[in-house]
């Protein structure tokens, strides 16, 4: 082949290479101008796993920055607020929201990832769900927001989605799950009561009658001087670690679901007159703040009604929604005035009281008894003194300060079985005054603290209250028994 013959041979090579080369570009560019979705987008995602690629980039949506969250979808408006003790639903009304649920959304839309792009202009918004949104989902930190608009679903499990005023993307579906798909009632916290705790002091609980006519009743627990006493229906001593219980149960305690957000008539639900109803007033003290700490009440009221599964309707004075009570949450809710009680005698400690003075039941002194450096002593009639035998001032401690009554009857010492009146006089403070009273020589033991409230024991407890019993010959001190000596 002659030289001139391989440069044509050459030449014509080149140009169908340069025609082919045209033509791939040709048609590439037609392709690019025609296809939804056609974007850098996708050429990004042709360098990811999967083909998809995040909507945000890092750091652009700080998860642990964002302050303000803001949902609307249909007629559900809500907006959740960060504060210093945590999420808060601030709209439709104020409460404590559940962080947890609220993170996972924001790790939710954090996370969206897209596999296709449509410029703004070149598709039919309305046809995606776009125009307008199914929901509008804006999160907050600082001055800076961003409005996620959520569309229809697409084929393939994906979902579309537009960030501000940009391009419509093509998301996996996990944030329209829980927008579109789940309730954001449940973003709420579930807690039925919210600031009790040690701030707690005082707890009331109402029960109204079923029967016409039939008054209230109200049990109260109060603390004062940083311990819990109970005020109504009587004043008397409970005991701190059954307090302490109910109050972690009521920190705990949870609604089952929600019934109605805006209900219309209560009468539906049986709160139009509540059956029972627990207020808790709470007084938070905030540290470096001069101001007089303000008590807050959270007022729970429990219906008559049932609901599905046996449910009972229930709800907070304070805000709208009827939500629903199971029998869990009942028992810690409508607690038995007699559980609190304290079932020692006495609260006074051994270690404290300086006198005793015992009396019968029409007041003529039986014994008195008075502490010394040594133990204890019996002060006769005319003002002599001699030991007292340690093992029976031991047992009438052991009686009325650390015995706990199996019974107890929420009534006033009966006046017949009245037998004796002992006087607790403290080194510091004033007279306690335990009544002691029996059925019968054989009968049942019943004491009380001047309280009106009867604590029962055995026939067998025995009690020394006779001079005899203290005056016999003395025994080895016991200083576990008798208390630490002055």
């Amino acid at each position: 082949m002659s030289r001139a013959t391989r440069h044509g041979a050459w030449r014509r090579v080149v140009i169908i290479w340069v025609c082919a080369a045209a033509m791939i570009g040709a048609w590439t560019f037609v392709r690019h101008r025609s296809t939804v979705g056609a974007s850098t987008t996708d050429a990004a995602a042709a360098a990811h796993p999967g083909g998809r690629v995040p909507v945000f980039e890092r750091g652009a949506l700080p998860i642990e920055r964002i302050d303000r969250i803001d949902f609307r979808h249909r007629s559900t408006a809500m907006v959740f607020e960060r504060r210093d003790d945590g999420w808060h639903q601030r709209e439709p009304f104020d409460q404590l929201a559940d962080g947890a649920q609220l993170r996972d959304l924001l790790v939710r839309a954090a996370d969206l990832r897209a596999s296709r792009s449509t410029p703004a202009g070149s598709v039919d918004l309305a046809a995606l769900g776009l125009d307008p949104p199914q929901a509008v989902l804006t999160l907050a930190f600082g001055d800076v927001s961003r409005r996620l608009q959520l569309g229809r679903r697409g084929v393939g499990g994906r979902a579309w989605l537009r960030v501000d005023d940009g391009p419509a993307l093509a998301v996996d579906p996990l944030l329209h799950d829980a927008l579109l798909e789940g309730d954001p009632r449940r973003w709420r916290s579930w807690r039925l009561f919210e600031q009790v705790g040690t701030e707690s002091d005082r707890l009331t609980f109402d029960r109204t009658p079923t029967e016409p006519g039939r008054p209230p009743v109200r049990f109260e627990l109060e603390k004062r001087g940083g311990r819990w006493w109970m005020t109504e229906p009587f004043h008397t001593r409970v005991d701190q670690a059954t307090v302490e219980a109910l109050l972690a149960a009521l920190a705990r305690v949870e609604h089952a679901g929600f019934a109605d957000d805006a209900p219309v008539d209560l009468a539906l639900y049986g709160l139009e007159r509540p059956i029972a109803s627990v207020e808790v007033r709470s007084t938070r003290r905030r540290p470096n703040s001069g101001a007089e700490p303000v008590p807050s009440i959270e007022r729970l009221e429990i219906g008559s009604a049932l609901a599905q599964g046996g449910a009972i309707c229930a709800r907070r004075v304070d805000r709208p929604p009827i939500m629903l009570l199971e029998q869990a949450a009942l028992a810690a809710l409508v607690p038995s005035p007699a559980a609190f009680v304290d079932p020692r005698p006495s609260g006074v400690l051994p270690e404290d009281i300086r006198a005793m003075h015992i009396r019968d039941a029409n007041g003529a002194t039986i014994v008195e008894l008075e502490r010394s450096l040594d133990g204890w002593r019996l002060v006769d009639a005319d003002g002599s003194r001699r030991a007292a035998r340690a093992d029976a001032v031991g047992l009438l401690f052991e009686r009325l300060c650390v015995s706990r009554a199996p019974e107890l009857a929420l009534q006033p010492m009966p006046a017949e079985l009245l037998v004796a009146t002992i006087e607790l006089v403290p080194s510091v403070g004033a007279t306690t005054t335990v009544r002691i009273g029996r059925e019968g020589a054989n009968g049942k033991w019943a004491i009380d603290e001047s309280d009106d409230v009867l604590r029962v024991f055995p026939p067998s407890l025995e009690i020394p209250l006779s001079l005899a019993a203290f005056a016999g010959p003395v025994a080895a001190p016991d200083a576990s028994s008798a208390g630490p000596q002055r």
